[in-house]
């Protein structure tokens, strides 16, 4: 198996982890609201996100500017259509 098919395969296994988490997580986390769920499960995406950009800075810096702004905008519509 290639290198970039075992990331390949991690990342399908951790989706559909944290996938699983939406239906476990409310029975065990109680008093919290749907929202706070919400924004604990973007944070953290984001924070992986961010990590992830940290290690691939050659990758970074061959997006282009409308890369970036495409990038925003499908990330902000994402998020108003789910609140």
């Amino acid at each position: 198996m290639t290198s970039s098919m075992m990331i390949g395969v991690v990342a399908a296994l951790f989706a559909a982890f944290a996938w699983s988490l939406n239906f476990i997580v409310p029975f065990v986390i109680g008093d919290y609201s749907v929202f706070d769920f919400a924004l604990f499960r973007f944070v953290i995406s984001g924070v992986l996100g961010l990590g992830f950009l940290a290690f691939s800075r050659k990758a970074l810096r061959g997006l282009r500017f409308h890369d970036l702004l495409t990038t925003a905008w499908l990330g902000s519509s994402g998020i108003s259509v789910i609140f």
